[in-house]
């Protein structure tokens, strides 16, 4: 939830006075109220607004006045028409369904409806909804307090701010609305939101008892728009079909749906009336169809074929649509009596054929060129190079419309990204639709029923998924000839006609030259933009990032995108849908393509790709295929693996960059290749349990995972090992570049969250196991009501616990002095590296290496590993210990040094530390020390230093960071080199001996990071392990010496050593074997099931009598 919490407070625009905040509503159209008006509102509700006074004053928990606040919102309508008139519920107890299925379900506090809501016979859904509100019991829960958005480090309010908004994007996604209002009561005071596409304004705090007028004049204004019909801030120019539209597109519909003959209404078929129920919830939407600047309309069919779930964004949707023009051009003769009868339609011509169109609905930033140009210059250079043929695998335009410059309709442009401090109307987002001719297949819908596409339910074979890809990529090459570079490579730009594939999507391309000549032809007006090129938006879909661009994120720096850097994603988009629609013999089994392309920042993601392309490209020298009984398949990837990898800069450094005929070339081998499987694509199924990742860095990165997760109605029997609660994870199918999808949890999720600070600050449930109240317990949206304690047998029971612990603490403590005592394995560590008189010297001396043991077990510091070991660790596969290994722990502790206590160059800055050597897995650390090589290596041959004021030790690890990479070899032919002592210690000693050392200290001080948010991350991440991995070693709670290490700044054994590191990354440190020490731990896992035992009774006497208190 991090990068939720993160974008949403980003998206803060401005505080405003009320009266500022009305003339923002007046921006969008609506009128002022007259004294009348109010008056009349006010009147029909004062015997409401009485009751709900008394309720708030008597309140004693959240939803004690929420249905008064709720009839007195209703009350304020009681005046007006049925046909004119919103209803206003309570719906706390009242679970919407998600807008799309990778939302989750949802329980606003109060809601109000559209003009004309049946309450007995209407359902309360998304799409009915123009209001939706959040109500807290007392004022001390104003999400703004102080007119400021909520720290990152308070969850309570962070969680109540995403709640509050998620309720806005919901609106604004199922109704298609261009702005959204909210409002946050908190006791007898409120706030006013708006939100929109670029990000949200806030209103003072009010007090709506002493100003009883403020509600009732917002709620006008919001139920008055500027066109009658319409509330304000909706989509003026979508409409409800009315059934007569219905009936009358329903013969089109049927057609378009692949059926023949002529509908009769006295006999029904089954596929008619299937067809019948996609009309439920269509829509008009206006367009300019065609080539000219007539207005035509078009009918939405069915679910959206795609819509984006991000806040301050695109917001995209992209629908089946029929467009009402075709209805005479097909059906030129329409007989109408009490029965419907309809002559066959004229199928002459492919413009006569009835088809589905896709629409394509998008609030771009302003500053960007719209689409319908890019199809409009490709339409010119096929006219001008291909007398005029159609554009191979590439989507045809069928229309558009600019709605933003409409001048009869408001609201199709943010105003928020202006209002900010520096920001420019370009910044904001334009509202606009795209229209093209044909309804293509996604590749991932293998899983997915697509209706109305009959026949295609995605790829059944890979050799159908690469033909796709294939197609796609010389579409992509045809669209470069006429000068537009796509940039954004996704799993929802490629798709799937028939048997071939086409691209589509240029809303964020660019223009080389030859596409700047021809945009000059298509729109002699067309002036480019003047924004700063990094106010703009980044482009692409995190996911299918090519390395290049994910390091000139990470970076921080401007970088021309090429089409090497889109030829490199597409084969990550082949990479990512083979990982999970068939099977295949990767390590990590379902687990690979999280592993591989959900990550939670752009220096994690290009460090997993490299080490991925690392082993990919060994593996496949070896033979190792990851399809082994499909070879054409498996040397496509593999020859792809080699051409991408040595397109990255870092990798070798006589690089040739990819091409198109080079990638062209070896799909087109592949595909002429016998030995094909077919239908060898398999549907994909989630891993029950995935490890939730969340954009923290970047809140606007995609590819991220989307989780919707359940609470229990009964616990389970061990709620470590086999807990009820589960959460349902898949990388969002079409991911769209500068929108959040980062994951959407909801409040029984994103409550692990609050585990660790509840643990740590005492917060919790008086003793309560903090995981054992968040998993078990049942869920509610507001989880700060208080109820009656019964404080004595429960208490008894915390003592027990509490002393448990730290009895079982201690155990532990003294289980890790006697392994250290009695185990004299070498380690390059911090602690074993002291300083006497300046006098260097190497303790903790190892002489086991004699026997035949530690060729067995991976040892040593976890954070200094050597990338072998933690490669043999990943693989877990036997590894025996070198030299080279120790040296290499020996630069990762010199780093670790300078990192802390230096002030180098690193993007990451203090977190450096954390970004090399603080990774809770294997395959993260390998991943970052893989990378940490390359970029210095590179680095050092380019002359830049690490620590500019001290060039000896720059050059120092400069030198050291070539020898290993050459020791590495990272997949090239060339082989390895080990490193020796005689290295190291001539790079040391030239390096003593070089001038420019700095004649005064060049220590700065190291300031650790704030140890509650530390030893939060660390108990998250144990908890997520549990869940994970089974056999994980479980601590019942946070080791007390972990957190006091941590908090205190100190080492376990007081010889400076990096705080925690013994205790909670020595997991895998071999102990001796000896009766007493068997007896030991014995002893310790007795009393950790005791107390797990005891934590499940506690929980559950704490459910059973709801007496548990959550920190406010």
């Amino acid at each position: 939830m991090d990068g939720w919490h993160q974008h949403l407070s980003d998206g803060c625009v401005k505080f405003v006075k009320l009266s500022e905040f009305f003339k923002i509503m007046e921006r969008l159209g609506d009128t002022e109220p007259t004294r009348a008006d109010l008056a009349a509102m006010v009147s029909s509700a004062q015997a409401a607004f009485d009751d709900l006074v008394v309720a708030v004053t008597n309140a004693k928990q959240e939803k004690d006045f929420n249905p008064e606040m709720a009839e007195y919102f209703d009350g304020l309508f009681s005046g007006y028409e049925s046909a004119r008139r919103p209803r206003f519920c309570d719906k706390s107890n009242y679970t919407f369904d998600p807008v799309v299925k990778t939302d989750y379900k949802s329980r606003p506090d109060i809601a109000g409806s559209v003009f004309g809501f049946d309450l007995d016979e209407d359902e309360w859904r998304w799409l009915l909804v123009v209001i939706a509100m959040e109500l807290k019991l007392r004022r001390t829960q104003d999400i703004f307090a102080g007119d400021q958005v909520p720290a990152l480090t308070d969850k309570r309010k962070q969680a109540d701010l995403t709640q509050l908004l998620h309720n806005a994007r919901r609106i604004m996604m199922a109704t298609r609305a261009c702005a959204s209002f909210t409002a946050s009561v908190f006791n007898r005071w409120a706030r006013l939101v708006y939100v929109d596409r670029s990000g949200y304004i806030v209103s003072e705090e009010f007090d709506w008892v002493a100003d009883c007028v403020v509600f009732p004049e917002f709620l006008w204004r919001v139920y008055n728009g500027r066109s009658s019909g319409h509330v304000l801030g909706a989509d003026e120019t979508v409409t409800v079909p009315t059934e007569e539209d219905k009936e009358r597109m329903l013969p089109l519909l049927y057609y378009a749906l692949g059926k023949t003959g002529p509908l009769a209404a006295d006999a029904v078929p089954k596929e008619l009336l299937h067809a019948q129920s996609q009309l439920r919830d269509s829509r008009w939407l206006t367009i300019y169809a065609g080539k000219g600047k007539k207005l035509d309309r078009c009918l939405t069919v069915g679910r959206p074929i795609h819509q984006v779930s991000g806040m301050f964004c695109r917001g995209t949707r992209v629908d089946r649509v029929l467009l009402e023009s075709d209805l005479e051009k097909v059906f030129p003769v329409v007989k109408r009596n009490q029965q419907l009868t309809v002559k066959y339609p004229i199928l002459d011509t492919p413009e006569t054929v009835p088809h589905f169109y896709a629409l394509k609905d998008a609030w771009q930033q302003a500053c960007r060129d719209p689409e319908y140009l890019f199809y409009r210059i490709i339409e010119e250079h096929m006219k001008e190079v291909h007398n005029g043929e159609a554009a191979e695998g590439l989507a045809v335009l069928a229309g558009h419309i600019e709605l933003n410059e409409q001048r009869n309709v408001k609201g199709h442009e943010t105003i928020t990204a202006r209002m900010r401090p520096d920001g420019s109307p370009e910044e904001d987002r334009a509202h606009r639709r795209t229209l093209t001719c044909h309804v293509g297949t996604r590749l991932d819908n293998l899983m997915e029923s697509i209706e109305l596409t009959p026949g295609d339910p995605g790829f059944k074979s890979t050799k159908e998924a690469v033909q796709v890809i294939l197609d796609a990529i010389k579409g992509h090459r045809l669209a470069y000839a006429a000068g537009i570079l796509q940039r954004d490579v996704s799993i929802g730009n490629v798709l799937k006609l028939g048997a071939s594939g086409f691209l589509h999507d240029f809303d964020i391309s660019a223009l080389t030259e030859r596409g700047r000549t021809l945009m000059a032809r298509v729109d002699p007006k067309h002036m480019p933009s003047t924004l700063d090129k990094l106010k703009k938006s980044l482009t692409g879909t995190f996911a299918f990032l090519a390395l290049g661009v994910l390091e000139a994120r990470h970076f921080g720096h401007l970088i021309e995108h090429k089409p090497k850097h889109d030829l490199e994603s597409f084969y990550w988009l082949l990479i990512w849908l083979l990982l999970r629609y068939t099977s295949h013999t990767a390590p990590s089994g379902k687990q690979a393509p999280y592993q591989l392309f959900d990550h939670p920042d752009y220096n994690t993601a290009r460090s997993t790709k490299i080490t991925w392309l690392r082993d990919q490209s060994q593996a496949y020298r070896r033979g190792d295929f990851l399809w082994p009984d499909n070879a054409p398949l498996s040397v496509l990837v593999g020859e792809l693996t080699g051409l991408v990898k040595a397109n990255d800069d870092g990798l070798i450094n006589d690089r040739e960059p990819i091409t198109y005929d080079s990638v062209m070339g070896l799909f087109e081998t592949a595909l002429a290749a016998p030995g094909w499987k077919e239908g060898d694509a398999v549907p994909f199924v989630p891993p029950k349990y995935v490890r939730q990742e969340t954009p923290v860095e970047h809140a606007r990165t995609t590819g991220a995972l989307d989780v919707r997760a359940r609470v229990p109605t009964n616990p389970p029997d061990n709620p470590f090992s086999a807990p009820e609660a589960f959460q349902y994870a898949r990388v969002r199918a079409e991911l769209e570049p500068n929108d959040v999808y980062d994951d959407d949890f909801d409040e029984a999720s994103s409550s692990l969250h609050r585990v660790a600070e509840e643990a740590e600050s005492g917060s919790g449930s008086e003793g309560v196991s903090p995981a054992m109240e968040e998993v078990v317990n049942s869920h509610s949206d507001e989880a700060d009501e208080p109820v009656a304690p019964e404080p004595s047998a429960a208490d008894a029971l915390a003592a027990r616990i509490a002393a448990m612990r730290a009895e079982l603490a201690a155990l532990e403590l003294q289980q890790a002095q006697q392994a250290r005592q009695s185990n004299s394995r070498q380690r390059a560590a911090p602690g074993n590296v002291l300083l006497l008189k300046s006098l260097d010297f190497l303790h903790h001396v190892d002489v086991s290496s004699l026997t035949t043991k530690n060729n067995k077990v991976v040892t040593g510091t976890f954070a200094f590993l050597a990338i072998d070991l933690l490669d043999a660790r990943c693989y877990k596969r036997s590894i025996k210990h070198e030299v080279h290994h120790d040296l290499e722990s020996f630069f990762y502790l010199l780093v670790w040094f300078v990192l802390r206590y230096t002030a180098h160059t690193r993007p990451e800055q203090e977190r450096a530390v954390q970004f090399l050597f603080e990774y809770p897995d294997d395959d993260g650390s390998l991943s970052a020390k893989v990378t940490w090589l390359m970029d210095e290596a590179t680095k050092y041959t380019k002359g830049r230093l690490l620590v500019p004021t001290n060039v000896p030790l720059s050059n120092l690890i400069g030198r050291l960071a070539t020898i290993l990479r050459e020791h590495h070899s990272f997949g090239r032919p060339t082989p390895p080199t080990p490193a020796t002592h005689e290295d190291f210690i001539r790079c040391f000693r030239e390096a003593l001996d070089a001038p420019g050392w700095p004649t005064e200290s060049d220590v700065i001080a190291f300031t650790p990071p704030n140890p509650l948010q530390q030893a939060q991350s660390r108990y998250y991440e144990h908890l997520t392990r549990i869940e994970l991995e089974p056999d994980f070693h479980v601590w019942a709670a946070p080791p007390k010496a972990v957190v006091e290490e941590v908090e205190l700044g100190r080492g376990s054994d007081g010889e400076g050593v990096l705080p925690a590191m013994e205790d909670a990354d020595e997991a895998d440190e071999s102990v001796v074997e000896t009766p007493e020490a068997d007896a030991f731990a014995a002893r310790i896992a007795a009393m950790r099931a005791e107390l797990a035992a005891l934590e499940l009774e506690q929980a559950q006497q704490a459910r059973q009598s709801n007496w548990y208190r959550r920190a406010a």
